[in-house]
């Protein structure tokens, strides 16, 4: 009498209810690992978000104390060629209607320094003493150099000038290093705005109509 044939088992092996397959481990790990990557990306991301905002509010300040600084120089603006203090001022162009080419922003534009970046106050700190008192991050407001400030002035009328301020800095992955020279590049370049951060900002100066004489501020 012939043994009786047994059906192929098409049912899958089943798993101890303690513990679980390779396959299952390793698929779990794989979802670990996306997962940490994901979380990581985000961080990084955030971080960089918030170092972009925090570029982007010192960046607004000193945008502002150039141009409040340059208004200022409008005391001594009181014929064609203002003193010598008025740096910003000797570039009023003589013809109505005329605009300058971007020009730096650095003290006395940069002179024998490489280094044509400013920090967050700037460097001139003639019109604003004050500046001098103002502490940030345990340093003189001036003393971290971080941005690369640029300017135009336009002629509106025999007594008004117009004056565009735009201030950059360097993004991710983009060298600091490229920023040394605050080349004129940093705005007119197609994809500076991947490159580069920025903050613009524009007001009118107004030549001194009330001295007839005046003398160079002593402070």
């Amino acid at each position: 009498m012939s043994a009786p044939v047994r059906e192929p088992n098409t049912q899958a092996p089943r798993r101890s209810s303690a513990g679980y397959s390779m396959l299952e481990l390793l698929i779990a790990a794989t979802i670990a690992t996306t997962g940490l990557f994901a979380s990581l990306n985000m961080g990084t991301s955030v971080t960089r978000g918030n170092t972009d905002l925090r570029y982007a509010s010192e960046a607004q300040m000193l945008a502002e104390h150039i141009l409040a600084s340059v208004q200022t120089q409008g005391m001594l603006w009181i014929d064609e060629v203002p003193y010598g203090a008025a740096e910003e001022l000797k570039r009023v162009p003589q013809s109505v209607g005329d605009s300058t080419a971007w020009l730096v922003y650095s003290h006395a534009n940069g002179g024998f320094n490489k280094d044509k970046r400013v920090g967050r106050l700037g460097n001139d700190t003639l019109w604003d003493n004050g500046a001098q008192l103002l502490i940030v991050d345990g340093q003189s407001g001036w003393g971290v150099k971080h941005f690369c400030a640029h300017y135009r002035v336009t002629r509106v009328n025999a007594d008004l000038a117009r004056l565009e301020v735009r201030v950059s800095w360097a993004r991710p992955p983009t060298p600091l290093d490229d920023t040394l020279k605050c080349k004129v590049s940093m705005i007119t370049d197609a994809h500076a705005d991947k490159k580069y951060g920025s903050v613009s900002l524009a007001g009118t100066i107004m030549r001194n109509l009330h001295a007839s004489e005046i003398v160079a501020p002593s402070f």
